[in-house]
């Protein structure tokens, strides 16, 4: 079954996007595609957290879409008055996807819902929760 994304459900779970359009919103489900599955069973996520994933993705697009200005932002390095001169410090991040979704509340809420579903890392132990073992 393929998530479809309806808009009253999402202004209703995101108030904050009241004055979305059903245009901006398809806009931004097909930018959610490319960040999780829009299809059912296809990740191990329940259903219900898989939809709201969707849901998520479909509210970051738009937020960067209505602030693209947060993507190019960084925290100040140095700066100087004459001849005005700036630099910037990207945060650090593992990957270009969290950082990515670090730039809006909805992109850390789907980060954190899809790192449920993430392969641990070779270079990650798994602390065992039953009896605190390390498990390489």
């Amino acid at each position: 079954m393929q998530i479809e994304v309806e808009l009253t459900k999402f202004q209703e779970w995101f108030p904050d996007f009241s004055e979305i359009t059903e245009e901006e919103l398809a806009r931004a489900y097909e930018s959610a595609k490319s960040i999780i599955s829009v299809h059912t069973g296809t990740i191990i996520l329940p259903e219900t957290q898989q939809i709201r994933a969707v849901y998520l993705a479909c509210a970051h697009s738009f937020y960067l879409i209505k602030n693209p200005n947060l993507v190019a932002q960084g925290a100040v390095a140095s700066a100087t008055e004459g001849s005005v001169s700036a630099s910037f410090v990207r945060p650090q991040f593992k990957n270009w996807l969290q950082y990515w979704l670090s730039l809006s509340p909805y992109g850390m809420e789907l980060l954190a819902l899809i790192s449920q579903i993430q392969p641990p890392l070779p270079e990650r132990p798994i602390l065992s929760p039953y009896y605190g073992d390390v498990i390489r």
